[in-house]
């Protein structure tokens, strides 16, 4: 080879000499090029190509030097520059063996020398994990040497050239080899070698310079080759570096620098494309605003270099260690990322607060470490480069959890398979951003980031989401307009108090109540839902018999606030109030045979029911001392007391009144609502010494609309004011004509009972037809014909659209003996339970059905890539963890769930249901609790 290249120089040389009319300072300087250290310089078809190719050649013109660039293998170019035959070396590391007959000039490239790791070592993070492997290495190269000093314990096998480490590789021979950035393109089965040793995998080891060389002695071309780079500018340096580090050749538009390893948000997918969520939103924002966008995969230790060498404009980053980078400022925030606390299954650990002798793991450099250490100064902890590191710390025992950004973890796990083998603990969550960074000082590109931005919609952000990002709950945008923005103090305080309890009645329906399968619910639970998605508050409900232990507790700061409570001066002692939410009329419940009343004035020396607490009972014994007051502990108790006769009437809220005279079928009682009672509003009641409460809740209250009020009230008033007149129209009337219309519509809701109700029957029994000719009757969900609809019309829409889909065959295990052992109507409540969980987690655009019995089906549309398909079934088994109340008992059930995945798996109904089927019957045969993608 050596000679092969030696002849061509000298022929050339030869050639252009015996021109009789060239000056002897017009002889070509000799540039030798290696054939195989791709992207820096290499051969096509024995040509000179390259990064520093390119350079060498700019540098030729700006020095007017004649030059010949000439290509060898890395031994030839070595051989080729030691004996003179080429005056200088395109680009070499500086090592001590070479500095003994080589002088080197400016460096013209930062490089990385890499170890390409095979696919099959997953867990090899480290090149002294490597010492059980070979390491394919070019004799002579700076590999070899720098691999010697930094891990003299690993075995090398040395090659002639390259692309025989590669061949080596490919026959097994290695499991990891040397490198630069990339593996060279002009190898011919670089698809193949890239897939089992993915770049995303290398372990760089050491970062040095490429830099021109001569013979030691000859300063006066080491002076020309400095003076000559020197006339190249910055611009035109960046212009050959972006043709060279692209992704696709010469790039015009701007770069942005993404991770490899980072799923759902950026990755490489399967064909070493960059996708994710991330990179779907840059690529929007290019749309957006007409700039061509590219992407460079890169590590974190790179970025730094690559900024220098201008080949990246922006880094889409996740929270670590790179947003502090000296060469990095953020332009514009993203996103903002929850990250939460990951365990192991069997460490029995419930609470952060009960880890003492393990450390915790968490990432280097994690924005929330400070919030972390302050309140939690105990808890020592251990620090990991990545999300890798962490969970196979857990695994190993040698910590007891991790924090970790929660979908990225959860896609991870995923992937690995063992995401039922770690629990996450839902406090303290903490919230981490996820930034796009520029170059220091470019203030012009920060403002283009910053306004690219302003031209997205939220919407189109929101709908990229949905496609990474399945469970709702975990969605950033989706639920942003919904969220309340908070200072950085109320944030802070947010941090500190994990859990705020709020006091409730069990039995004050339609505000809160327990229902009949132990869950607390009404207006007031639909509220509370309603806070902490727009809050992150996390709120625990604290069930008290009577409103009067629920106001002593609120006082005792025994709980945090209550909710649907009026201010008094007494209460304003140990209580601060929220503004107002909704007005609260009052009612008064006599017998039928009684004359109407309207005021309280119509009582003199009359018993009236009042219950314990209400702040309205001192009001009365001041204004109305002629009305005898007669303290009971519930509405029932006092609505009971009047159809018994014990008392004239009794005072409550209207819609509690209603809602109990129905409840408790007291057909001889009416109402009326009363005028001369100051209408209250319903308020929140919060310990004096949380004013920051006080303040997250208002600034909430601000954001709760006028339809989110009706849609709140309605789904609970729809049950107590029977039809003729519509929840809605009640709220509207009573709010902009008063308590009198109020009175009138009460009055003929409850005079035309029996008629409405004779009606409405009629009415349900025709929707219930309807109803059920589509729906399962016991749970309400789609039954086994519209699930065929909905399947048939989703085989079409994907057709067009090319989009995956997955139909999940779900059978229960364990459902047989919860029928067995507590009877049938046991095991009902159990599957409307079920139902109602999995419907918790399934997206709105999914369909969810029972085929009968225990088997379930959910077809999931618009998938972005199988493992969303593995994700929500991860899901589904994980809903039913939790025990299921069965009278005094609690039951188990787990779930076997084959996944078949359109149009992989089949393209028709049929076929999709039978492959899902055998699959979910594979689990059965096995350890069930699982699922099965073909």
């Amino acid at each position: 080879m050596f000679a092969r290249t030696l002849l061509a120089v000298l022929i050339y040389l030869f050639c252009f000499m015996a021109q009789p009319f060239v000056a002897a300072q017009d002889k070509p300087l000799v540039i030798v090029t290696s054939a195989e250290t791709y992207p820096y310089h290499f051969a096509i078809d024995g040509q000179p190509r390259g990064m520093l190719v390119d350079l060498w050649r700019l540098w030729s013109e700006k020095t007017h030097t004649k030059i010949v660039l000439v290509s060898a293998s890395w031994v030839d170019s070595l051989e080729m520059i030691r004996s003179g035959t080429a005056d200088i070396h395109a680009g070499m590391a500086v090592n001590e063996q070479r500095a003994t007959y080589l002088a080197f000039a400016d460096s013209l490239a930062t490089v990385h020398s890499n170890i390409f790791v095979h696919r099959s070592l997953p867990d090899i993070k480290q090149p002294e994990q490597l010492r059980p492997y070979l390491v394919g290495a070019v004799k002579e190269a700076n590999h070899v040497t720098m691999l010697n000093r930094l891990y003299p314990h690993l075995a090398i096998a040395e090659y002639d050239r390259q692309f025989s480490v590669y061949d080596a590789a490919m026959r097994g021979e290695v499991l990891a080899f040397t490198g630069l950035d990339r593996v060279s393109s002009q190898y011919e089965p670089v698809l193949e070698l890239e897939q089992r040793f993915p770049n995303h995998r290398k372990l760089t080891y050491h970062t040095t310079s490429l830099h021109p060389s001569v013979q030691s002695g000859n300063d006066a071309l080491l002076a020309k080759i400095n003076d000559g780079f020197k006339l190249i500018s910055d611009e035109e340096r960046a212009a050959i570096n972006r043709r060279w580090f692209g992704t696709s050749g010469e790039q015009a538009g701007i770069m942005i620098a993404i991770l490899p390893d980072a799923p759902p948000y950026m990755m490489l997918d399967e064909d070493g494309v960059p996708s994710g969520m991330l990179v779907d939103i840059w690529k929007l924002w290019g749309e957006r605003n007409g700039y061509e966008v590219n992407f460079m995969v890169q590590e974190k230790h790179t970025l730094d270099s690559q900024m220098d060498m201008q080949l990246v404009d922006i880094v889409s980053a996740l929270p670590s260690a790179e947003n502090d980078s000296q060469a990095l400022e953020p332009a514009n925030q993203l996103m903002t990322l929850k990250v939460q606390f990951y365990t192991p299954e069997n460490s029995g650990v419930n609470a952060l607060s009960q880890v003492s002798e393990l450390p915790i793991g968490v990432l280097e450099q994690a924005s929330y470490l400070p919030q972390l250490t302050s309140q939690y100064p105990k808890l020592s902890f251990s620090y990991f480069s990545d999300h890798f590191e962490l969970i196979q710390a857990a695994i190993s025992g040698e910590i007891a959890g991790f924090f970790g950004l929660s979908n990225l973890t959860e896609y991870v796990l995923i992937q690995r398979n063992q995401l039922n083998q770690f629990r996450r603990l839902d406090n303290p969550t903490f919230a981490a951003e996820v930034l796009a960074l520029v170059g220091k000082g470019n203030e012009n590109l920060k403002q283009r980031v910053q306004l690219g931005f302003e031209a997205v919609e939220l919407s189109d952000l929101a709908e990229i989401e949905q496609r990474w990002i399945l469970a709702p709950q975990d969605r950033y945008f989706e639920n942003l307009p919904l969220s309340v923005e908070l200072s950085d103090e109320e944030n802070r305080w947010l941090s500190s108090h994990p859990v705020i309890r709020m006091g409730a009645v069990k039995d004050y329906s339609p505000f809160e109540f327990v229902n009949e399968v132990g869950e607390f619910a009404g207006v007031n639970a639909d509220l509370v839902e309603w806070l902490e998605s727009r809050t992150g508050l996390r709120i625990e409900v604290v069930l008290f018999e009577h409103w009067q232990q629920v106001l002593e507790a609120a006082m005792r700061h025994k709980v945090d606030f209550v909710a649907a409570i009026s201010d008094t001066p007494e209460r304003r002692q140990s209580l601060i109030f929220s503004d107002g939410y909704w007005p609260t009329p009052w009612a008064i419940a006599i017998r039928e045979e009684e004359l109407l009343v309207s005021q309280l004035s119509q009582l003199r020396g009359r018993t009236l029911a009042v219950i314990a607490g209400y702040q309205v009972i001192p009001w009365i014994r001041r204004n109305h001392p002629e009305i005898e007051l007669k303290v009971y502990e519930s509405g029932a108790e006092a609505l009971q007391a009047v159809s018994s006769g014990e008392v004239f009437g009794a005072l409550d809220n209207l819609t509690v009144a209603v809602s109990m005279v129905r409840e408790l079928s007291l057909s001889n009682l009416k109402l009326s609502t009363l005028h001369d009672i100051k209408q209250e509003s319903s308020q929140f009641g919060i310990r004096k010494d949380w004013p920051e409460l006080n303040s997250i809740l208002n600034k909430a209250l601000l954001m709760l609309t006028e339809d989110e009020r009706r849609k709140i009230l309605s789904k609970w008033l729809d049950l107590t004011i029977e039809q003729g007149v519509s929840s809605e129209k009640v709220w509207r009337i009573s709010v902009q004509i008063g308590a009198l219309v109020i009175v009138v519509m009460t009055l003929m809701v409850l005079w035309n009972r029996r008629l409405n109700k004779e009606i409405e029957r009629r009415r349900a029994a025709e929707e219930t037809i309807r109803h059920l000719a589509r729906h399962d009757e016991l749970t309400g969900l789609a039954n086994r014909r519209q699930f065929e609809e909905q399947i048939l019309g989703a085989l079409e829409n994907h057709a067009r659209t090319k989009n995956l889909m997955a139909l999940m065959f779900i059978d229960l295990d364990g459902f047989k003996e919860i029928n067995d052992q507590h009877g049938h109507g046991a095991g009902d409540q159990v599957l409307k339970e079920v139902a109602k969980r999995f419907q918790g987690v399934v997206r709105r655009s999914d369909t969810l059905a029972r085929f009968g019995g225990d088997e379930f089906v959910v077809l999931a549309t618009n998938l972005h890539h199988r493992l969303h398909a593995a994700e929500l079934a991860k899901k589904l088994i994980f809903a039913l963890e939790k025990p299921f109340k069965v009278g005094d008992a609690k039951c188990s059930l787990s779930a076997s769930i084959g996944v078949a995945v359109y149009p992989e798996d089949g393209e028709t109904p049929d076929v999709l249901l039978r492959v899902a089927d055998s699959l979910m019957y594979k689990i059965k045969q096995q350890d069930k609790n699982g699922y099965l993608l073909s």
